[in-house]
């Protein structure tokens, strides 16, 4: 049975799978013509899209591949964003849209995209650990603890720079005002702040301040992986929308210190949300502080080294992208 998340106006489950199924297709139809220009074929049959209640994850068997997605994790996200933006909630709405009034029709238009952006960011990560060779490298090859982390951190890079591929792009900021239908002060630079935003709210969601959270063997510990997600978010924008292409005035990361606050506050109401959702004080920003100390942080910086010197060869037989994995410089 799923937790009662309070959400306003919920979706019905029939429109939940089929957004949810078009959200993967968006984001696997782009890897595989991305494949298709590259002239390179695979051995990977298909992938299949399943809902599940709880699990979000990839598996591969026969060289076809699965990506589940949790309902329950959806519900979830689903129900933090119509708090988020409802009129109670004004502020948020008038930050995100630059619009100077408070519009429900608008206000949904700036709420579908960051759900969708949240979504397409778990499909992309679930997608990297099929295309890049992970689970075929698991099945394999013997590995360790600190492998695991090298491998979930490749596929954080896989989801973030395909994220920004597919959607921090002008036609983005030209399809959002002709859907508002009025020319908003919407910039690039803007977008990419959205884009980033809606991918801190769903690792904030994932129970980053939860106090009984387990510590992980798969990921580095979730206060240290969402600033490292969020700096590698601004130097993919700044390669593809500054230094490559030129459609930003300056980079991002001028900027840098304040996108990371702006990002990092948004754990503040989420655990409140979650809080007054479940009737815990279990949420907390004060919990988990202990995944900064200098230990963890130094473990972090050596498996950091350890994944840009070996990722490479280490899934070489296996991945099915270009040879140039996703590496965040």
């Amino acid at each position: 049975m799923l937790p009662d998340f309070r959400i306003l106006n919920p979706i019905e489950l029939e429109k939940v799978e089929d957004f949810l199924n078009k959200c993967f297709s968006h984001c696997n139809l782009y890897i595989l013509n991305i494949l298709k220009r590259e002239k390179k074929e695979i051995d990977l049959k298909n992938i299949i899209f399943e809902i599940h209640l709880e699990k979000t994850n990839a598996t591969e068997k026969d060289n076809i591949g699965k990506v589940n997605f949790s309902l329950n994790f959806f519900r979830r996200i689903e129900a933090y964003y119509t708090h988020l933006f409802d009129e109670k909630n004004e502020k948020f709405y008038k930050m995100i849209s630059h619009q100077e009034n408070y519009e429900k029709s608008k206000a949904n238009i700036f709420m579908n995209f960051m759900i969708e952006i949240s979504c397409k960011f778990l499909i992309f990560h679930e997608l990297g650990h099929i295309y890049n060779g992970h689970l075929l490298f698991l099945e394999n090859e013997q590995y360790t603890d600190e492998d695991l982390k090298i491998l979930e951190w490749n596929a954080d890079d896989f989801a973030t720079t395909k994220i920004l591929e597919l959607h921090a792009h002008p036609n983005t900021v030209i399809f959002i005002n002709d859907l508002v239908k009025e020319s908003i002060i919407l910039s690039l630079e803007h977008l990419g702040v959205i884009i980033f935003k809606a991918i801190a709210i769903v690792l904030s969601l994932s129970d980053i301040g939860y106090k009984e959270r387990k510590e992980e063997k798969k990921h580095i510990p979730r206060r240290l992986r969402l600033p490292i997600v969020i700096i590698n978010l601004i130097k993919i924008f700044d390669y593809l929308n500054y230094a490559k292409n030129k459609f930003c005035s300056y980079k991002l990361s001028d900027i840098e210190d304040d996108i990371i606050k702006t990002c990092f506050h948004e754990e503040i109401p989420i655990n409140n949300f979650l809080n007054n959702c479940f009737n815990s004080k279990k949420w907390n920003q004060e919990n988990n502080l202990e995944e900064l100390n200098l230990e963890n942080i130094k473990k972090v910086l050596k498996i950091e080294e350890k994944y840009k010197k070996e990722i490479e060869k280490k899934l070489k037989r296996y991945t099915r992208m270009d040879a140039k994995l996703e590496i965040i410089y």
